[in-house]
């Protein structure tokens, strides 16, 4: 329904799809299934059931030149990895890796604020 406010927060999980990232996004947004757990973020206003799980891969060519300032970090996915970031942005955002984090400032400066 338009307008309306959904009742859940998003969460998005969000690794380069290496092992150690992907085992700590997973744990931290798992956690935060516990309704007890997640209550305590005062920055969130609802609880949340789902959780959307990305795996960014910037290409090499792309991060050296996002790196150099030369290159939006957008730019530096494919097609199919931008149109993940298309949607509605998350309440919050769990990101790990130092490949991820054009992302999550990204997100951060995108959402205004809105996403913690």
């Amino acid at each position: 329904m338009p307008g309306k406010a959904d009742p859940y927060a998003s969460i998005w999980a969000v690794s380069d799809g290496r092992a150690g990232n992907a085992a700590q996004v997973r744990s931290i947004s798992q956690a935060l299934l516990d309704e007890a757990r997640f209550q305590r973020l005062q920055a969130v206003s609802s609880f949340t059931k789902d959780i959307k799980t990305l795996c960014l891969n910037p290409s090499t060519p792309g991060r050296i030149l996002h790196k150099l300032g030369l290159l939006h970090p957008l730019k530096a996915l494919s097609g199919k990895d931008q149109s993940k970031l298309a949607a509605d942005f998350p309440q919050i955002w769990i990101g790990a890796g130092a490949r991820t984090a054009p992302y999550s400032a990204w997100i951060r400066s995108e959402s205004i604020g809105q996403t913690f």
